[in-house]
């Protein structure tokens, strides 16, 4: 006796079993679903197919001789024309079209995308600025003026070939994270060597006499929180501080009693990673004679 078993899920999302006992001599056959059977045939020995509905679903079984052996199929029908099949084909022109109108409209929004891009980098390569790249000319230039509220303008000069030149350009977002932005500030200033006025101040890269003053300032804000420090160790501690983490250092200790969530960059926990560092605090003593 021939067995075989399959299983699908229906139209309507319920399990179907679907069974086959075949006698290889007799070739009685029997077809049940579910436990039920749904069809009895006599004398099957050769290939034969048989069409049932199962539900809503109309399903082939196949019967397919080969030499002494017999092959069982079974396939859903989802082509001939059945309640099922018509439903099955009203959703799957529906979700066609709709897939086809998202694939327009993400087409479209690509290719508007790709040109306002275009156009953005045609025009920013029209505007003088556009020339400033590192091989620039560079000077220092010192802030005049910051402008409270709202509107956070900051005022620079810095001279060229003895003329003084002005500016007037908004607070970067990340000075915010920086040292605090003072007038009298010195930083790096590029600018087109055929017109000066066009130029950009970069906040990021203080002068060298600004570093001096970012070390006296680091050093006051540290001996007013920690007021049994001595000044001289102070003084080492900030040289060494520059000198091991640079600029950010300096940022570190500045902002060493801010919480992380006010100063992403520098704050209580950069600060605290900084002064346990062990190639830190190695450095630290044997520049300022530390006790670990």
């Amino acid at each position: 006796m021939n067995q075989f078993k399959w299983q699908f899920i229906d139209g309507r999302g319920k399990k179907q079993s679907v069974g086959l006992l075949h006698g290889a001599k007799s070739g009685h056959l029997v077809i049940h679903c579910n436990s039920k059977v749904i069809l009895v045939d006599f004398k099957v020995h050769q290939t034969k197919t048989y069409s049932v509905f199962i539900d809503d679903e109309l399903c082939t079984i196949t019967i397919e001789r080969k030499g002494e052996q017999f092959l069982y199929g079974l396939d859903i029908d989802k082509e001939v024309d059945t309640p099922l099949n018509r439903v099955r084909k009203q959703i799957d022109k529906k979700d066609f079209y709709q897939t086809l109108a998202f694939g327009i409209g993400l087409v479209v929004l690509i290719l508007g995308f790709s040109a306002g891009i275009s156009i953005y980098n045609h025009q920013k390569k029209l505007h003088p600025l556009y020339g400033i790249d590192k091989n620039s000319p560079e000077t220092h230039g010192r802030v005049s003026q910051i402008t409270k509220g709202r509107s956070k303008l900051v005022s620079y000069f810095f001279v060229v070939d003895g003329e003084a030149i002005s500016a007037e350009k908004s607070q970067p977002y990340a000075i915010k994270n920086k040292m605090p932005l003072k007038k009298g500030d010195e930083f790096v200033v590029k600018y087109v060597p055929d017109d000066p006025y066009y130029n950009r101040i970069d906040y990021s890269r203080p002068s060298l006499q600004q570093i001096q003053v970012y070390k006296k300032r680091v050093a006051e804000k540290y001996l007013s929180l920690f007021t049994e420090t001595d000044p001289d160790y102070c003084h080492c501690l900030i040289e060494t501080v520059y000198e091991f983490k640079g600029y950010a250092g300096l940022c570190d200790f500045y902002y060493l009693d801010v919480d992380l969530l006010d100063n992403k960059d520098h704050n209580q926990t950069s600060y605290q990673a900084l002064i346990k560092d062990a190639a830190f605090q190695a450095l630290l003593q044997q520049r300022c004679n530390a006790e670990n």
